[in-house]
């Protein structure tokens, strides 16, 4: 976890348990949640934008559920992801200048959302809430890969389609979590180019 880029405004740690001992020590307990408010605040609003494009899609361009190998789903995902990506980019920005966020640790977690937020507008202008855009672009094919291995895993277990056989919960419950594990490890490294883009 260790992290020496010298921009960083983040110490450096050894590993996971050094970095959360050294927070918890230094900054106490609510350090380990800052930025959680933006976070469900930006994690709901993609979710909810991201799946209602998504079902709008599968309707709009007559998704076919016997035949998920098709550039349609393809499609529909990164539709999906682009509109999701292009509404929320600024509330990731946000996120990540809260997590490394080091001043007036006695501030609400409303305040330093406002603090935070009026300081990139003041200093750095509108174009401050938009960094990390491109590689948010490509990130925009979290989608792609995300739902292209959740519909076709649950065809290859027999959840969807006309021959419907399998119709156990637990299908979906881990081919969901398989197809989102799958998305993360692919485009992690976008991730971490991101949010250093993001940071101050």
């Amino acid at each position: 976890m260790s992290d020496r880029a010298i921009n960083n405004p983040i110490p450096a740690y050894r590993s996971i348990l050094h970095a959360l001992n050294t927070i918890y020590r230094n900054e106490g307990l609510k350090a380990m949640y800052r930025g959680v408010l933006i976070n469900m605040i930006a994690g709901s609003i993609a979710n909810s934008v991201f799946f209602a494009m998504y079902q709008d899609g599968k309707t709009r361009y007559g998704f076919d559920p016997n035949n998920p190998d098709t550039l349609k789903t393809i499609i529909i995902s990164w539709r999906s992801g682009l509109i999701s990506m292009a509404i929320t980019a600024p509330l990731w920005t946000i996120k990540t200048r809260m997590i490394t966020f080091r001043e007036a640790q006695d501030m609400s977690a409303f305040k330093q959302l406002h603090y935070v937020a009026t300081n990139m507008y003041k200093q750095e202008g509108i174009p401050a809430f938009f960094k990390g855009y491109l590689p948010g672009i490509f990130l925009s094919t979290y989608g792609v890969i995300q739902m292209y291995t959740y519909e076709k895993l649950n065809f290859l277990f027999g959840y969807t389609g006309e021959n419907k056989k399998n119709m156990s919960s637990w299908i979906p419950f881990f081919t969901g979590a398989l197809s989102k594990s799958t998305a993360s490890v692919i485009l992690n490294p976008l991730n971490v180019v991101r949010m250093r883009l993001q940071a101050k």
